[in-house]
């Protein structure tokens, strides 16, 4: 299963490497094993990497756009149903 794209997202769908810090995360999701990252206006989907960092993005300012987190809680939603 991929995840659909918005329409008006071209960047949705991009990819940046697991860290030891996103099963914690706030902005860790899962959605039918695969594993992304919502921070951000788009979501990312998770890579492993031989030898996880820390994650770069967790303790940034959010800007003032929607965190894609609620469109893939949309989707988790229409999943489960």
């Amino acid at each position: 299963m991929e995840i659909p794209k918005r329409r008006y997202e071209q960047w949705d769908g991009g990819s940046k490497y697991l860290t030891i810090d996103c099963p914690q995360c706030d902005w860790y999701r899962e959605i039918k094993g695969m594993k992304l990252c919502g921070w951000g206006e788009a979501f990312k989907y998770l890579v492993k990497r031989k030898s996880p960092r820390k994650c770069e993005v967790k303790n940034r300012e959010q800007k003032s756009f929607e965190p894609s987190t609620k469109y893939l809680d949309g989707i988790i939603k229409k999943h489960d149903k």
